[in-house]
């Protein structure tokens, strides 16, 4: 049990951070900015709440976003207070959602040991029912009705809550949201969403539930605050609302998730929704030099929706971010190589160096440069649980501990083949469907159904056989011996072996890490709760290896050394950002790009191409608006290409663009925007092709092409020229295309 000492702990905080953590009661908002030490904050805040004998620890909530946080959070609270931290309420929003859940299950129509499906599984749903109501699916997919189911219940609405103006009648929008529901209940199942909705459906409609938890929790602290979402903050708000004593941890200036749901408003308010709430600005920042965090402060600065913060560093520097400007993205990659590379000479560790891109697309061209010069890298996204091989091997335990579980029992009744084909498994959900009983009762009362053959009943027989006694052995069995027996008896391993190629052999290795992952677990309903749970931003890089992630990925980290390609209108900020939602959508970008800078200790690198390929075309671009925020006295500009296609000169219409319905990176309508006809591209000085006499080229001429750059002539032949360009190798071109150097 931790005991009452002279609070030394508190000797590591700065006088704004004591000042957080000592502020124990009523509204309290955070301000955080990039690197002043929020997590130091927030989990020494939770000790003194304990060590002052405050409150019990069994009576704080804490909430984060990740379970690596949360689990980071655990360690350094417990570090302090020793084992009381385990007694505290402390996970993500749908950990604690779920286990509110849980608890009060009933209460919703559910059962206690409810399955929470994956996205694959929401779709099956919403599949069967778009086809229940013979709706064309080519028309209207899946995953327009999931994206809108998803959107409302990050609002917090229910069905029943959804009024007409949200709702298209055509598309029985709100009719499909209603039967998702009717069959998620029916299944004991639940999404990730409703691990919000439903806990706050559970305070909203029950005063008992709502008095016992306000009762239970003296204390909230919330991370991340800025990336909270409607559901979320109204939880919160019923939650805190018999006490009034929440803290609340974020930056408005990194609020960088409304596309999925957050919304920047929750932080921004925080004042007004809280009264006598009281506003603490952290502003030492203890990871990036001066001129970097001067630079990430006059960008910010640009934007108006913020509660306004100045970061500042006794860390002084002396690199300039440098700006370097190249003809398209493959010299931007071979640049972003060359550089890496002469870190590496210089003694840099790779391992500290990140490439931060705004979109996914950009990642090939800069993946196939590092294979090729041999660098190692390594890409964050890809996820283990949603491999096929794992998906199919965590539906088997889902069906073990919850034989109502629908998809996952429509998953496994034929993986591997066993000869039930899609024909007989369409039948079994009509009669699930007709009887309103559950697919595994379809299969335990298959012999009494007569539109199904004898064969087929025979193999469902012994499949059912199968499960049931796979589930008697949950009671004995250590949880990942069961489901390697599993795995195993159903002919799971035998059907990669039999593939014999080097992706059935490392499915097969896949296989084997998920029962080191299951082997840590008690349950196998404690490892299913575990996966359902996890998010996909946790990484550790511990190899020798550079980093190459989105911007939205990178946030939390750092790195000595971020590059930051693809800075131009349309790419960054992103045109569907600006289309969709205009100034509000500029000014994400913004804070997207502040993150991206301010994940850097030491350098920051960033670079702009003059065109670049997208949706397959070549385009023309310009530099973009970020760059001319940023000081010029704090960057150093470097021309890596021999040619430019704009003029640093003009003075783009940056206004006119965010505005302009038609501004978008492919730039369909492009034609038609006089604007930027008259202010983009071609300066007086840059190269125009021209019509060439055949005569003029001979062996050995220096030419340029408007896509591959310049090159030689090997050989000329009329008006067919060899070529061989500097950096896309040899081409066969016709003399028209190429100009003479």
């Amino acid at each position: 049990m931790y005991q009452f000492t002279d609070f030394e702990y508190l000797n590591t905080l700065n006088e704004e951070q004591k000042v957080a953590v000592k502020t124990l009661h009523g509204p309290v908002l955070v301000l955080s900015g990039a690197g002043t030490g929020k997590t130091r904050v927030l989990t020494t805040r939770i000790a003194h709440l304990l060590m002052t004998q405050t409150t019990k620890p069994w009576n704080i909530m804490a909430v984060t976003f990740t379970n690596k946080a949360a689990r980071e959070m655990k360690e350094r609270v417990s570090s302090i207070i020793g084992s009381a931290a385990e007694q505290i309420l402390m996970g993500t929003f749908h950990s604690l959602g779920a286990k509110m859940l849980r608890q009060h299950a009933e209460l919703v129509g559910l059962k206690k040991n409810f399955t929470i499906i994956d996205v694959d599984d929401q779709l099956k749903l919403i599949k069967q029912i778009l086809s229940n109501h013979n709706i064309d699916e080519k028309r209207l997919p899946a995953k327009l009705f999931l994206n809108i189911i998803n959107s409302w219940k990050d609002k917090g609405l229910t069905p029943d809550k959804i009024s007409d103006n949200l709702t298209n009648s055509t598309n029985n929008e709100k009719q499909i949201y209603q039967e998702y529901q009717i069959k998620l209940l029916q299944s004991n199942c639940v999404d990730f969403g409703d691990l919000l909705t439903q806990p706050l459906e559970l305070l909203r409609t029950n005063t008992d539930v709502l008095d016992q938890w306000q009762s239970k929790i003296s204390h909230i602290l919330i991370d991340e605050y800025q990336d909270t979402n409607t559901a979320q903050y109204l939880w919160i708000r019923l939650l805190c609302s018999k006490t009034n004593n929440i803290c609340c941890v974020g930056d408005d200036d990194q609020s960088i998730y409304g596309w999925r749901g957050a919304e920047v408003k929750n932080i921004l308010s925080f004042s007004k929704d809280f009264e006598n709430a009281k506003t603490i600005r952290l502003e030492q920042n203890y990871r990036s030099t001066k001129k970097i965090l001067e630079a990430a402060n006059c960008l910010i600065n640009k934007n108006n929706a913020r509660l306004g913060k100045n970061l500042w560093t006794q860390n002084n520097g002396d690199e300039n971010i440098e700006i370097s400007s190249v003809y398209d993205s493959s010299e931007e990659a071979i640049n972003i190589g060359e550089k890496i590379e002469e870190k590496i000479r210089d003694n840099k560790k790779l391992s500290e160096i990140a490439v931060l891109v705004r979109t996914i697309s950009q990642m090939r061209e800069i993946e196939e440069r590092f294979i090729s010069i041999g660098l190692p890298y390594r890409v964050v996204g890809t996820k283990f649980f949603d491999r096929l091989e794992i998906k199919d091997a965590i539906a088997y335990v889902r069906i073990l501990c919850n034989s109502s579980d629908n998809l996952a029992f429509e998953r496994v009744i034929n993986t591997p083949r066993r000869g039930i084909g899609s024909t007989t498994i369409k039948k079994l959900l009509d009669i699930s469907r007709l009887e309103d009983i559950q697919l595994f009762h379809v299969g335990e009362n298959i012999s009494t159904y007569e539109n199904i053959n004898l064969p087929t009943k025979d193999k469902i027989n012994k499949f059912i056989k199968q499960i049931n006694e796979w589930k008697t052995l949950k009671f004995t069995q250590e949880p990942s011996e069961l489901i390697d027996m599993v795995l195993e008896e159903t002919g799971y391993y035998e059907m990669w072996r039999n593939e014999n190629s080097e992706d059935a052999n490392t499915r097969i290795e896949n296989l084997k890490e998920l029962l080191i992952s299951i082997s840590k677990f008690d349950t196998l309903e404690g490892f299913l709760q575990h996966v359902s749970l996890m998010t996909d931003n946790e990484t550790n890089n511990i190899t020798g290896e550079v980093t190459l992630m989105t911007l939205h990925a990178s946030k939390g980290l750092e790195f000595e050394i971020i590059f930051l390609p693809g800075w131009e209108e349309g790419l960054f900020p992103s045109s569907r950002s600006l289309e969709d939602s205009g100034d509000v959508g500029l000014e994400e970008e913004r804070r997207l790009a502040y993150v991206g800078i301010t994940r850097a200790k030491y350098e920051v690198h960033i670079s702009y191409a003059s065109s670049r390929r997208i949706h397959g075309l070549w385009m023309s671009s310009f530099p973009s608006r970020f760059l001319k925020e940023l000081p010029e006295e704090l960057s150093s500009k470097v021309v890596v290409s021999d040619y430019n296609l704009y003029d640093e000169n003009i003075n783009y219409d940056y206004q006119n663009q965010t505005s302009n319905p038609g501004y978008g990176p492919a730039w369909k309508r492009f034609s038609n925007n006089t604007n930027y006809k008259q202010k983009l591209f071609i300066s007086s000085n840059s190269p125009k092709i021209k019509e060439i006499s055949n005569d003029e080229f001979k062996k050995g001429d220096r030419v340029f092409h408007i896509k591959f750059g310049m090159g030689r002539v090997a050989n000329a032949n009329g008006d067919k020229l060899e070529i061989h360009f500097d950096k896309a190798g040899n081409k066969k071109i016709k003399s028209n295309f190429v100009e003479k150097k």
